[in-house]
Formats: C-alpha cells, structure tokens, sequence
C-alpha cells in the first residue's frame, strides 16, 4: 500500500506548482534556502496550496469510472522456504533501475511527511473524478504516518518487512477468530488451514488461497485477518499457502509451482484438512489471483470456484486504467511496471506465456465458476473487467463487483478498510454459499 506516495507527491508538486523537470534543481536548491531560514529564525510562513477544497466523502456504489453525479514484526514470508538450491537474490539499486526501465526521478525520492502533506491533499486530483472513501484517506493517514519508502527504492527484504509491519499494525496480531487453525506441510509447500466454526455440518467446502503481493512480498500473516473474516462469514475452510517469493533466479516459476504442489495436495488430501466430499476451490487477491488463474491453466479440472480480488491477469501496462492510474497514490503502473520487471524478467516471451499472462489464454472454457472483486482507484481495474467478459464469452458463470472509491490492497486491510472489506466479504460468501 505504501507503494508510490513518494512518486506521486514529488509529480503532483510539479504539475500544481509548474515546476518542469529542467527545474527541479532550483526548486530543491529553494526548499535548501527557506530550511536554512527556518535553522535561522527568519522563515516566513508560506500559504500552502493544499486541496483544491472539494469535499472528500464516502459513496457506497457508484458505476465503474468517473462519477455520474460530478460531470481511497513478524515475517513469514519466505524466499524459496529451505530450498538451499534457490536462494533470495538481492538486486542492487541500478539493476532493479534496468529491470524496470524507469527513471531515477521516478523512484529514488522518498516522501517527507510535512504538515503541508495530508490524505486529502495526496488523493486531490483523483477527488475531482472520483468519490474517495472515508476509508481510503484513513489508510493513507496511517501509510503517510508509517513514512516508508517505495518499495522499489530500497532492497526487497526492507519492502517485505515494511510491507508485513504496516499489515500487523492496521490489521493487528493475534486476531481472534471462532474456529480453530492448524499448521499443516502441502508436499513441502507450507500452509495454514482456517476451519471456522460457521462450517456447515453436512458440506466441507475448502478454498485453497493464494496471497497477494506481487508474488515479491507479503505472506501468511498480512492476510490472517482477511482470512479469518472471509472464512467466518462464508463457512469454508480455507487453506492459505506460503508460497516461495521472487526473484529465485533458479526457479523463476517458484510461485506458481508451489501453488500446483499444493492444490494437488490438497485435492488427494481433503479428508486431513476438514474438507471430506465438499466442493473444491481456488482464491487469490492480486498476484494470487494471477496464481490462480495459472494454476486452472495446469490443473484444468477438480474445481468447482474460483474467487478473484482484483487479480493481475494481464501484462500490458497500456490500458486504459493504467493510464489514468499511472501515479495514483499507494500502488500505481509505476509500481506494477517495476514487479514486471523483476518476475517477467527471466521470461522474454512473458506476455505471451499463458501461465504468467491469462490475458493470451484460449482455454478459459475450462476455468470453474468465479467471482471477481475489484477497486475501483487501480491501475489492474480494467484488467480484471475484461477477464470477467472473457470468461462470460467462454461460457464460464462469472459474478462481477465494483468496490468504489479505494485502491488495490484493500483487501488485505480490513482493519482500517472495515466496511469496505465487509462488503466484499459479503458479496465472496453469497457466491460462495451457492455451492453448499
């Protein structure tokens, strides 16, 4: 979630203040000045500019686009977890430039947090368009308050690290849940299985759930309390796998290979996790979605649902969303094109690969029933709508949501994105319990 506010500060300045890259130096040589006031008792007050004054509130459903009406320490991650064979690979700073192809100015600057710098400020130009959710500018507060740099600016075991601490503290630790929780091995492949309560005596549905994160960072514990909710609510058994990270230079499909180890698992295992004769699916918010949808590529038949939360299922950056989204405060193109770089990097044929991109794919037919939950502030927006089209022209039944006026993450937050996540919550547990 802390993704890209230093970008977006650093280009929102710029445009409000007509500063061009030709004067950024006498800009930072001006901010260099009044600090030396400030040191010297002689600094004046200066006006800020701040929002454009247009209220920011909360909208609860509103169509996909523009609104109508105006003409938001504890790491389990691991890096290919006891494979001495694929060890974390640390890129240095101008290898991770190269990978990305992005400019220096684009991610080396890290956000200052000034009383100038507020929520309603960083989302000012996307209020003129969008209603930005009570919810989103709480978030922003917190990540503004955290001070993290971009991930892309600091070595990948520093943005895991962050990325884990702002999930425990939004999310906190130990969160309790009405069922119990069990660690279990899925073929060498670490997971954790969530039986709730709720679990209906005569069906044992099981999801098999793959976090979000890039396929670089997160784990098991940023979506703990996401899980406990979502299983609560809908009755299913959910088994969260931890998955290997990127970059692992010498399996590059870590991710995705661990994900069909353990779904196989699971399928020939379903009596140890509570699952008996129930119905069998797969889940994923963003990269997890990508998982998924990788992982119905390989395994083609056995499942009977699929639950997508704004999933990365297409490479190209040139769409609409990403175009609009392209600076949008916490994760951005600018963002999604640096995770591209790294985990399509050891693939020259990426976006052509069906088991990276399910935008090339031509076997969809085969995919189970799915739900598609997106945000409406993100540049993987029009992605995910063109898959549920996809999918519908495939005959495939397709159930599609719109969370308005948040960012991609949410999902992960529901600490602070309380109503929000509960409405997706909400709209996955219907769908799910179709199948009971």
């Amino acid at each position: 979630m802390y993704w890209q506010l230093a970008v977006f500060k650093r280009e929102k300045e710029e445009k409000s203040e007509g500063v061009g890259v030709g004067k950024r130096r006498e800009k930072e040589k001006g901010a260099e000045e009044r600090q030396a006031d400030r040191q010297g008792g002689r600094h004046r007050e200066r006006e800020s500019g701040g929002s454009s004054g247009r209220a920011v509130g909360y909208q609860s459903e509103v169509p996909v686009g523009p609104k109508a009406s105006d003409p938001a320490l504890r790491s389990t991650a691991t890096s290919c977890h006891g494979f001495s064979s694929c060890q974390h690979s640390r890129l240095t700073r101008p290898e991770r430039l190269r990978s990305a192809n992005l400019s220096f100015s684009a991610v080396w600057i890290s956000l200052s947090v000034t009383k100038m710098t507020t929520p309603e400020t960083v989302w000012a130009e996307l209020a003129k368009t969008y209603t930005i959710h009570a919810e989103t500018l709480v978030a922003t507060a917190t990540e503004l308050a955290a001070n993290h740099p971009a991930a892309s600016a600091v070595p990948i075991e520093e943005a895991r690290e962050n990325s884990i601490k702002l999930h425990l503290e939004i999310n906190g630790e130990d969160v309790e849940f009405d069922g119990t929780t069990e660690e279990i091995d899925t073929g060498g492949v670490p997971a954790t299985v969530y039986r709730p309560a709720s679990q209906p005596k005569d069906s044992y549905n099981v999801m098999v759930f793959f976090h979000g994160g890039s396929l670089l960072m997160n784990s098991r514990v940023t979506h703990d309390r996401t899980l406990k909710a979502l299983a609560e609510q809908s009755g299913v058994v959910i088994v969260s796998v931890e998955y290997r990270l990127l970059p692992c230079p010498e399996e590059p499909m870590a991710p995705f290979d661990d994900a069909v180890t353990a779904t196989r698992w699971v399928m020939k295992h379903r009596d140890q996790i509570g699952g008996g004769e129930g119905k069998l699916g797969l889940g994923g918010d963003s990269a997890g979605g990508q998982i998924v949808m990788g992982v119905t590529h390989e395994i083609q038949s056995g499942f009977d649902f699929m639950v997508l939360i704004y999933p990365t299922v297409n490479c190209d950056t040139q769409l609409p969303s990403c175009k609009e989204f392209e600076t949008t405060p916490s994760f951005n193109t600018i963002a999604l094109r640096w995770r591209f770089g790294i985990t399509n990097g050891p693939f020259p044929d990426a976006e052509n690969n069906p088991r990276l991109n399910a935008a090339v794919r031509q076997d969809l037919g085969s995919s189970p029933p799915a739900v598609i939950v997106l945000a409406q502030l993100d540049p993987l927006r029009d992605a995910g709508t063109d898959l549920a089209e996809r999918l519908k022209a495939a005959g495939v039944l397709v159930r599609l949501h719109m969370i308005e006026g948040v960012p991609h993450g949410f999902f992960s937050l529901p600490g602070v994105y309380k109503t929000t996540t509960a409405r997706a919550f909400a709209y996955i547990s219907d769908f799910l319990k179709k199948f009971q």
